[in-house]
């Protein structure tokens, strides 16, 4: 079983973790100018529901460093993911491994560009834009379904009949 990052899990890793740490310095360097109260929750038409402490914003940057953490943990362990459809053997691990580490990436990213698009929009006391969320569900759902179809073929490939 090989726990080791390729060069592009660490760079992936590397790059979500400083947007994290960006969001932090950002808020840290800002701070005397934001109010201290944000609007917190919206309507679906962006009208405003409730208010909270301008410390609400950093559940962002926190939330996003936790994801990025506990998805590098969880690469580590490839034997507990659960691939689907896919008989996993000696001969098609590494290939299906490949498949699984470049979808989990792909999420991460996805992962963040929400969580900075959120953050974005609530650092300037506006509603996170529907088309934001329509747009990245719709590229969670075919990074998924790319992903899992690529590793159904690669292991077939990679199996001895």
């Amino acid at each position: 079983m090989d726990r080791h990052f390729r060069k592009i899990d660490i760079i992936v890793f590397a790059l979500c973790l400083a947007v994290a740490i960006g969001m932090i310095l950002y808020l840290v360097i800002t701070w005397k100018t934001i109010p201290d109260k944000i609007p917190g929750k919206f309507t679906s038409s962006g009208e405003i529901l409730s208010y909270e402490s301008k410390v609400y914003l950093f559940s962002c940057p926190v939330a996003l460093f936790f994801l990025v953490i506990s998805l590098a943990v969880v690469s580590m362990f490839p034997t507990a993911w659960n691939i689907p459809t896919v008989k996993v053997t000696p001969e098609n691990e590494p290939f299906i491994r490949v498949c699984i580490r470049n979808m989990m990436n792909i999420m991460l990213i996805l992962i963040t560009a929400t969580m900075t698009g959120t953050f974005i929009f609530l650092v300037k006391g506006k509603a996170t834009p529907v088309w934001l969320f329509l747009g990245l569900g719709v590229l969670f759902v075919v990074n998924t379904v790319f992903w899992i179809i690529r590793t159904i073929k690669v292991a077939k490939l990679h199996t001895k009949a």
